[in-house]
């Protein structure tokens, strides 16, 4: 969450961005036939449920500051199933589905909210599933994939969404 900017009449200290990046997977190789309970629900609580309550606590000061912008971080998995995620993959489609009822909701709040699917990021799970990041760096229609594992593709495709009027 970023703090202390001001504009016009927004509070020093009021919260104007708020991202909210989460992404942990399920143990790769695991079906998920194979996952216990408490895996599972560890996933939905950090990658769904953290979302879910930091839009609700950040919300009302971000309108009370006279708005700003919330960025859900999903993946290209909240459309398309991964086989080995099956956790991932519903967290992620279930923050897709929260971010558009919450944008409809707050439409006329002066709060921004939008969800970015990064393209495919080398990650640990992406290199131990190399055929499954082969389909989905195939689908990417400019090409690119960020092979070093850093996040400068998520920042780049956040300036335009945070800097929108």
């Amino acid at each position: 969450m970023v703090r202390g900017w001001t504009e016009g009449n927004r509070a020093a200290t009021a919260p104007v961005l708020s991202l909210h990046a989460l992404g942990l997977t399920d143990s790769v190789g695991a079906g998920y036939l194979d996952m216990t309970q408490e895996a599972y629900r560890f996933v939905v609580a950090v990658n769904r449920d953290a979302v879910f309550f930091g839009m609700q606590k950040q919300l009302p000061a971000i309108i009370a500051s006279g708005g700003g912008a919330i960025v859900n971080v999903t993946s290209v998995d909240a459309d398309r199933g991964h086989l080995r995620c099956a956790a991932y993959t519903a967290t992620k489609r279930a923050v897709r589905g929260l971010t558009g009822v919450a944008a409809i909701g707050n439409a006329r709040t002066g709060v921004r909210i939008n969800e970015l699917q990064p393209g495919v990021i080398a990650t640990e799970l992406s290199k131990a599933v190399p055929v499954g990041t082969a389909v989905a760096q195939s689908k990417v229609p400019t090409g690119r994939t960020d092979r070093h594992g850093t996040h400068r593709r998520k920042e780049h495709q956040l300036l335009p969404i945070i800097h929108h009027q």
